[in-house]
């Protein structure tokens, strides 16, 4: 057989793989789908494959609705993704890492995951596929001391369930929405108390007519479980055995807003926790943060204070 006929013979073989539609969802067959390999009682290995119609976002909302579909299966209520890679062999629940389970600006994927685009070669072009895939580990509430957050598998299949279940015709999830009521963290990190929030001192400058952000919108970012996440992270990395910060603690920053949403100015005022480098880490972060555009003025938040409590 010539390399002509061989070529021929892939293409046509792709072409019938991938049919024309985007993977449903599906246990993995020849246009691909979901697979699971047990690793333990409470961990999975699951991934899923879409062929070149599937794109990057419906690949991952469909694993990620396989992953909570599992949990639920499995009579557990709460799971935690690692992205440790199945061929590393050392996946189980007792030895895992925190979940990297982060927000981006696009809204899109923020869950990072083992996988990514394979490309296929046919004559004529390029055929790229996309995977994702981690492991998964299992949990019943109330979620354990020591993972930092789990997904409620119940409140993420019900919110996929449209997307999924029309086979990506209704509207895709959005993922601020999604973390907003389907991660579960612990009540050990937040905002205590926001002492203002106003408009800067405009120093000569006309002053924008506008009225700043109310507290209740910049309480909802601050207090939100990305930021309460990210903060508690930070925290429970800082700590060692007969640390101080094993004790209550707090820290206090002034903050400025624009009115499209970026942090301008983040100072550190006071804090208790003993640690200069964890405040100069979290000050970085919260430099980092965007409330979104609204129809306000510069806003400036005075005194918010987060409490730090004892972990174990």
């Amino acid at each position: 057989m010539n390399i002509r006929m061989r070529g021929l013979i892939v293409a046509i073989f792709v072409t019938q793989a991938l049919g024309g539609c985007a993977t449903p969802y599906q246990k993995k067959g020849l246009g691909g789908g979901f697979t699971e390999t047990r690793i333990s009682d409470t961990a999975y290995y699951v991934a899923f494959a879409g062929n070149g119609y599937a794109s990057r976002e419906r690949v991952h909302w469909f694993w990620m609705y396989r992953c909570a579909e599992l949990t639920l299966e499995k009579n557990h209520s709460l799971f935690v993704v690692d992205p440790v890679k199945r061929s590393s062999g050392n996946a189980a629940p007792g030895g895992h890492r925190l979940p990297t389970t982060y927000a981006d600006g696009g809204g899109g994927r923020f869950i990072r995951t083992r996988g990514g685009a394979v490309p296929i070669i046919i004559p004529g072009g390029t055929v790229t596929t996309w995977t994702s895939a981690a492991n998964i580990l299992m949990y019943d509430r109330p979620l354990p001391q020591e993972t930092g957050e789990a997904w409620d598998a119940e409140v993420v299949r019900d919110t996929l369930a449209a997307y999924v279940k029309s086979d990506g015709k209704a509207p895709p999830p959005v993922a601020k929405d999604l973390l907003k009521n389907a991660l579960v963290i612990h009540d050990d990190v937040g905002v205590q108390s926001i002492e203002s929030v106003g408009t800067p001192k405009t120093d000569g400058n006309i002053p924008d007519a506008r009225l700043p952000r109310t507290e209740a919108s910049v309480n909802e970012v601050l207090d939100g479980p990305f930021v309460r996440k990210v903060m508690r992270m930070g925290y429970r990395g800082s700590i060692g055995p007969g640390s101080p910060q094993r004790v209550p603690s707090t820290a206090t920053w002034n903050i400025t807003i624009s009115p499209n949403g970026p942090v301008t100015r983040c100072d550190p005022v006071s804090d208790s926790l003993d640690s200069p480098k964890l405040v100069e880490d979290l000050t970085k972060f919260l430099q980092h943060l965007n409330f979104g555009p609204q129809d306000a003025s510069e806003t400036q938040v005075n005194r918010v204070t987060f409490y730090f409590k004892p972990m174990d």
